[in-house]
């Protein structure tokens, strides 16, 4: 019989950072952040801030396309 993963709730830095999407998106009508404005919200650089999403998408909890300001929430990060 197959079980579900556990879900690995995200890091204290990683989930300021959805936290942060979160807000900008709901303040912006749904329009994400830059990694530059993710990277100034919590005093990190922007490539650190890139690291953080890439590492939330691979963990399903954002997804994110090629182009500008592409980070989506999915319904995971909810459940974190």
């Amino acid at each position: 019989m197959a079980t579900k993963p556990i879900p690995i709730p995200p890091t204290h830095r990683q989930a300021q950072a959805l936290d942060f999407v979160s807000n900008y998106q709901r303040k912006h009508r749904g329009v994400s952040p830059t990694f530059v404005e993710i990277g100034e919200a919590l005093n990190i650089t922007s490539q650190a801030a890139h690291g953080l999403m890439v590492y939330a998408a691979k963990r399903g909890l954002v997804t994110m396309t090629r182009g500008h300001r592409t980070i989506r929430l999915t319904e995971k990060r909810e459940l974190a």
